[in-house]
């Protein structure tokens, strides 16, 4: 009995000291820090498949921002945007650009080609049927003008018959326009014509007619056979041009044969001014015409030559005829006021600087240093590294 009490008493003891705990586990300190506790979130909100649902609530906004805070910079602006960059370049069978380009029949391609210009054989079509038919209409005129012209031997001078070559001459320029026309239109309709071998292939037919005409009269006095000569010789000319050079003749090469028949004549008309004032026997007047004839078309024909091995650029070829040029009439101008036109002097003067102005700025002017990249500058340990020039200085003619 004194055992149950004491197991009595015990129980009582141990209840009594758990109830405070108990209470301040249940009711916590309001003035003592809490631990966090994070949110559990929001259950969905319900959907029910019959007539009774449960509106759906929106979803909690974030609280706004305190006040005095400054809302954060948008992000910068690509500047590449919408550019394509390297890497990314797709081809024409990805994107399927290749089927919506359109594709050419061959009727409509000439030597690689799309037809164009006024007869549908390049920009140049026009201009080398017109070159042509003029210049077959000259020969078959001047051909049967010279053909009537008969030599007065009482007095040396020429005559011509109106009477029996007017015929002759309007028959010969409408067969001469016809042939010109005719022939020309084909080789258009067949070949690709820019404009600078329709440009410069009658520039070459009037340096061949000179030439053979120069050398005929050196010859002959026979006009017939220096007018049948000079027509043939140019027409040769012409088409050598247009078949040898290829309708797709660049625009340097036809300059450089132009200039050099011109530089030719021109240091011809010197060399003769120098041995007509070089106390000497002066040349003749037909030494004079026929040199100037003949020269012009051995310059083109030498530089045609030469473009097989040299490569110059039309600018190259225009900056030394405008170098070349200046010099000389400058300098032939001034010695010519100081020494006198009478004397060699000037001539020789005029020669040599114009042919050493020619030289040096068409071989030693680089084209490549008119415009040259931006060097980039680099500052490091105190000293600026500019970047180096990759290609080397040489010879721009090869």
């Amino acid at each position: 009995m004194r055992h149950l009490t004491l197991a009595r008493a015990c129980a009582l003891t141990l209840a009594l000291g758990l109830a405070p705990a108990a209470g301040a586990q249940q009711y916590p300190d309001p003035y003592q820090p809490q631990p966090y506790q994070p949110q559990p979130p929001p259950p969905p909100p319900y959907q029910g498949t019959g007539d009774a649902t449960v509106p759906q609530q929106p979803p909690p906004q974030p609280p706004p921002p305190p006040e005095g805070t400054v809302p954060p910079a948008p992000p910068p602006e690509d500047p590449y945007a919408g550019q394509e960059q390297p890497g990314q370049e797709t081809s024409a069978e990805e994107d399927g650009s290749e089927d919506q380009m359109p594709q050419l029949p061959p009727e409509a391609m000439l030597d690689g080609h799309p037809r164009n210009g006024p007869f549908l054989a390049g920009p140049g079509s026009l201009s080398f049927i017109t070159s042509n038919t003029v210049l077959a209409a000259l020969g078959g005129f001047g051909t049967q003008l010279i053909s009537f012209t008969v030599r007065d031997a009482a007095t040396g001078t020429f005559r011509f018959d109106f009477e029996r070559g007017k015929e002759s001459m309007l028959v010969g320029t409408l067969i001469g326009a016809g042939l010109g026309f005719a022939a020309s239109t084909w080789w258009q309709f067949t070949h690709w014509m820019d404009s600078p071998v329709a440009t410069f292939s009658l520039v070459n037919g009037l340096y061949a007619g000179m030439l053979a005409a120069g050398l005929v009269d050196s010859l002959s006095t026979d006009i017939t056979a220096l007018a049948y000569a000079s027509f043939i010789s140019a027409e040769l000319g012409l088409w050598l041009t247009a078949g040898v050079g290829g309708g797709e003749l660049r625009l340097a090469d036809g300059l450089a044969m132009a200039s050099g028949g011109a530089w030719a004549a021109a240091y011809s008309a010197l060399i003769l001014a120098t041995i007509t004032y070089g106390g000497g026997r002066p040349p003749s007047s037909k030494t004079w015409v026929d040199a100037l004839l003949i020269t012009p078309g051995l310059g083109a024909a030498a530089l045609a030559c030469a473009l097989v091995q040299i490569h110059p650029t039309a600018n190259q070829v225009v900056r030394g005829d405008l170098f070349g040029a200046g010099v000389g009439v400058v300098v032939l101008v001034a010695s010519g006021f100081i020494v006198g036109f009478n004397s060699p002097t000037p001539y020789i003067l005029t020669l040599l600087s114009s042919a050493g102005a020619l030289a040096a700025v068409s071989i030693f002017w680089e084209e490549a240093a008119e415009k040259p990249a931006p060097l980039e500058s680099l500052f490091g340990g105190g000293r600026r590294k500019l970047a180096s020039k990759k290609k080397p200085y040489n010879n721009p003619w090869w």
